[in-house]
Formats: C-alpha cells, structure tokens, sequence
C-alpha cells in the first residue's frame, strides 16, 4: 500500500509469538506471517468493502507482499504433474476433482493455502461461505494468465456454493461481468495485486464473467466500477487514462463445494 492510502479496517493477522516457518520458507529473512488462534473470531465487516448497487466486495492488499511473494513460489514450484492446460492457459486444481454429479472428490488443500499464510480461514472469516458446514472454501483452482491471454465470458456451474472469491497475485487483472444474451459487459473490475474480489448474489448466478485477451489494458476506455476502492496509486492512473502493460497474474479462485463423494468414479475436469 502506498503511504498516501488511508488505513483499511483489516483484521490484525499478526501471527501468535509461537508461530514459527521452517529456514525453507523464509524469504530474504523475514518469516511470512501467519494466522493465530487469538484472531480466529476477530469481526469482519464486508460492508466496507461494498462496490456500491451490487452483490460485489473489493478488498485491496487482502495478503501482504511477503505473502503474496511466497505464494507465487509456491504455485510456481508445484510439481510438474499438478500443471494442466485448458485453452492454452496453465492450471492447477487443489483440494479434489469434481465428479459428473457435481460430487467433490476431496482432497487436503495444501499447507500454503491454510496455514502459512491462514489464507482459506482469512477468507472464512468474511462469512461470505457462513451458511455451508465448511463455512471456507475446500476447493481452490490457480490461474496463470501471460500478457495476451484471456479468458472467455462463462458462469462457474452449479457445482459450486453461489458465492466466489479471486485472489490476485503479481500483475493487474481487468474482470468484467456480463447480463444474460448480452456480450457487451455491464460493469468492469480492476484488480489490483494482492487484491481479494468476492462475488456474490444475482452477480453471480445470473452473469457470466471474462477476461479479455490483451496485451495491456486502455483505462481510459474503461468504466471502472470499482474505482471508489483502488488504492491511490491505481486510482490515479485510471483517472488519468493510462495504458496499463499486462504481466505475468496469478489468481487463486477459491469456492466451496457442499457435496462430497465417496467413491472415485465419473470424474471431469475444472470448471
């Protein structure tokens, strides 16, 4: 965060005197924080982060640069075999496969998508999943977007709890959502590094989302629908109707699926 934002009401995920990283997952030095018992039931208030008139949150700098350093490695060093390519695009699927019933086959979502950082309860605590028995999301899906890749406007399926939340990591994103029969989109989202966006409601059920495959963004043709909660930096350059260069962005979707498998059978791919 630049010095000139005002101070965001976040919950303190300073981690407990205790908590330790192994020397293998320091960087430069400095342990990544993690989360603790004593701020397990800290309150959360989404409202703040409300894009105003829609059923969407925007949270900006939800994981610090440390963190956001570390999970890149972590993505990036997965092992070969967990890589897969879907329209040209690499992929990562964690915590199970889905079945053609829309069934998970679920598996325990790795140590750094839970514990260093606390990432699947920090989310947990928005209370966006609060009416599931896993009240956190169980399935994570990673993205990896190069400049000039996209992704086509689509609807997430009825796999999943109507409710979504999208980390950003290392470069900007621009996600746009779109009204039914219509392929002129309807609102327009920045997406900052670090930045948690979470999608809720009729936005979700009913709009399909995309993003466009460019090689950098025009803000000053866009109309940017949650420009009342960018940090200064980005808010001054999408006033200013800058042309944006995109890099290397990793998202982390992150969802609940309610219905679980039991046997290994009728198997698909990510949705």
């Amino acid at each position: 965060m630049e010095d000139s934002d005002p101070p965001i009401s976040f919950p303190n995920f300073a981690p407990s005197p205790s908590a330790r990283l192994p020397d293998s997952e320091r960087l430069i030095g400095v342990p990544i924080p993690v989360g603790s018992e004593t701020v397990g039931n800290v309150p959360f208030d989404l409202d703040l982060y409300k894009v105003p008139g829609l059923p969407l949150f925007y949270i900006r700098d939800f994981v610090t640069r440390e963190e956001e350093q570390y999970l890149m490695r972590k993505v990036e060093s997965a092992p070969k075999g967990k890589w897969r390519t879907l329209n040209g695009r690499r992929l990562q699927v964690w915590g199970g496969e889905l079945t053609r019933s829309n069934a998970l086959l679920s598996q325990p979502l790795p140590p750094w998508l839970t514990d260093h950082p606390d990432l699947m309860s920090r989310i947990g605590r928005t209370d966006i999943f609060a009416k599931t028995k896993q009240r956190q999301p169980n399935h994570v899906i990673v993205n990896e977007y190069l400049p000039g890749q996209g992704i086509f406007a689509h609807k997430d399926g009825p796999a999943y709890y109507p409710a979504v939340a999208t980390l950003s990591l290392g470069g900007h994103g621009m996600m746009q959502y779109h009204a039914p029969l219509s392929s002129v989109p309807a609102y327009s989202l920045f997406l900052e590094p670090r930045s948690l966006v979470i999608t809720t409601g009729e936005l979700y059920e009913e709009y399909s989302h995309s993003i466009e495959a460019v090689d950098e963004d025009d803000l000053g043709k866009a109309d940017i629908t949650n420009l009342s909660l960018l940090g200064d930096e980005w808010s001054r350059r999408v006033k200013r109707g800058e042309t944006v260069p995109r890099e290397k962005r990793i998202s982390l979707t992150c969802r609940v699926v309610e219905k679980e498998a039991k046997g290994l059978l009728g198997m698909r791919g990510p949705r």
